[in-house]
């Protein structure tokens, strides 16, 4: 009996992580042209100003929106969209990640501008098959190509 509580709830964790590449049910609202609120990361900031990625989803497409916080210093965060990134969904072997919870690295370095597409396994790091950067400085979602960011896979060691 002791083995079942413990598997169960594991199965479950298991379950949601390899199908979060299909969009999950509104978690933050809902935005413009049906898409719902689904996250989002602060990306750090450059010359003083904060960016973040915000995830919106609709059934068909990720949509990702790089943002600049243009709010007085202090004030409420007043997030101005600059790019825009439109990403199928596909299967649920694979998972969006970007941002620190899933600490996305790029030759061993950690780096917060790195948006993955990668392949759900039960290894401890996930591996790319298509990248981007969310280029704070250019303001632009630019393809990344023939590089391989490797992510933490938040259920390893569960």
């Amino acid at each position: 009996m002791l083995k079942l509580l413990i598997i169960f709830p594991l199965l479950v964790l298991l379950s949601l992580t390899a199908n979060a590449q299909v969009c999950p049910d509104a978690i933050f609202g809902v935005a413009p042209g049906g898409f719902k609120k689904v996250g989002g990361a602060t990306i750090g900031e450059v010359d003083g100003k904060s960016y973040g990625i915000e995830h919106l989803c609709n059934g068909k497409f990720h949509k990702l929106l790089l943002q600049v916080d243009i709010s007085p210093s202090g004030g409420t965060p007043q997030w101005q969209t600059l790019d825009v990134l439109l990403i199928p969904v596909g299967s649920d072997k694979f998972e969006l990640v970007f941002g620190e919870s899933f600490y996305p690295k790029l030759n061993g370095k950690l780096d917060l501008e790195l948006v993955s597409l990668a392949k759900v396994t039960e290894d401890e790091f996930w591996i790319s098959t298509k990248a981007w950067r969310a280029h704070r400085r250019k303001g632009k979602f630019l393809r990344l190509v023939k590089v391989q960011i490797k992510c933490d896979n938040p259920g390893y060691g569960v």
